[in-house]
This record gives C-alpha cells, structure tokens and sequence, in this order.
C-alpha cells in the first residue's frame, strides 16, 4: 500500500501499483454511461404544479403556532400564509 493524496480530503492508501492518472481516466469512462435505473427512468411525463400551496392541515398548525407562539392576530397570519403562498408560485 501506498499513500495517494489525490483521493478524500486528505488523501488514502492505495495499492502498491497504483497510478492516479490512469485510475482517474478509467473512474470518468465507468460514470461516463450513468447509473442504469437513472438511464431507464421514463421522463415522458414531467409535467408539475404551476402553484404549490400548503396543506390545510399545515397551514392550520401554522396558523395555531403564529398565533399562540408570536401573538399574531388571524389577519396577520392570513396575511402571512397569503404572502407565503405567492412566494410559492413557479414562474
């Protein structure tokens, strides 16, 4: 074994007949192709949401921690969740 400081942060052991370039140049050609599972994936579909909005159920226990945690009144919080809401908007 030999030490590489070429790999990790600080550098590994290595084998003894261990050359870098050529390791590196075999490293690129084996990634070259990609994963098989990504390469299968069907992208056909890749429609998604314009909006996101949250859910009602987190939105009522944001609405609950605002207002018990911050001392926000209703309106500030609706005003709030609105303003996150609009945030959220894919452009």
């Amino acid at each position: 074994m030999k030490w590489c400081p070429n790999h990790g942060k600080t550098g590994c052991y290595m084998p003894a007949d261990h050359n870098h370039d050529a390791w590196v140049k075999e490293k690129e050609a084996k990634n070259q192709g990609g994963s098989k599972r990504r390469n299968k994936r069907d992208t056909s579909n890749t429609s998604s949401p314009k909006t996101l909005k949250l859910q009602a159920k987190h939105r009522a226990a944001l609405t609950s921690h605002l207002t018990t945690k911050f001392a926000m009144t209703d309106d500030d919080v609706a005003e709030f969740l609105n303003e996150v809401d609009e945030s959220l908007v894919k452009e």
